[in-house]
């Protein structure tokens, strides 16, 4: 299996959705305040070779 890294979140599985607080959050906000796991790789941050990779974990 080849991998190829999502384009959308570069690879990291998260993309944000609130700069101003993910840059600085308040202080007791949680690790992923500001962000949300991305829409194109299901918050994996890459595909396999033949598909998302979620559609490869449900077979």
């Amino acid at each position: 299996m080849s991998l190829i890294q999502c384009e959308t979140c570069a690879g990291t599985g998260e993309v944000v959705t609130d700069w101003d607080v993910y840059l600085h959050p308040h202080e007791g906000a949680p690790a992923e305040a500001g962000v949300k796991d991305c829409p194109e790789c299901d918050g994996l941050g890459w595909f396999d070779d033949g598909g998302s990779a979620a559609d490869e974990e449900s077979n």
